[in-house]
């Protein structure tokens, strides 16, 4: 059984059966379902989405979306591998830096700049 906005259709019914119901549950509905027309008023620009426009690269977006999704994917796995690879340095090195023995005789985990 199909279910098409609380109105049941059965499989044997035929297509323009269920295009004729589909059309009655939107007259009843007074759905408006045509786009806006160029002569229709546009609702006016909001303000707070202007100001962050003002910080959008719009020539990058231009450019992703010229990409395939699987491009796209490619290049944020990349990204991410690149991510990782960073926070694995900085972590060695912070480990590094705590192993080192500081002037003073203690670990050098200490706060004090080392020279």
């Amino acid at each position: 059984m199909f279910f098409v906005l609380g109105s049941s259709l059965t499989k044997h019914q035929t297509r323009s059966t269920k295009h004729s119901v589909l059309i009655k549950i939107l007259e009843d509905h007074e759905l408006n379902l045509e786009a806006p027309r160029a002569s229709q008023k546009m609702p006016p620009f909001d303000p707070v989405i202007e100001a962050y426009k003002v910080d959008v690269d719009r020539s990058l977006l231009r450019e992703n979306l010229k990409l395939t999704p699987q491009q796209r994917f490619d290049k944020f796995a990349g990204v991410m591998r690149n991510l990782m690879n960073l926070r694995t340095a900085g972590q060695r090195a912070r480990d590094r830096r705590s192993e080192r023995p500081s002037s003073n005789g203690t670990s050098g985990t200490s706060s004090e700049p080392e020279s």
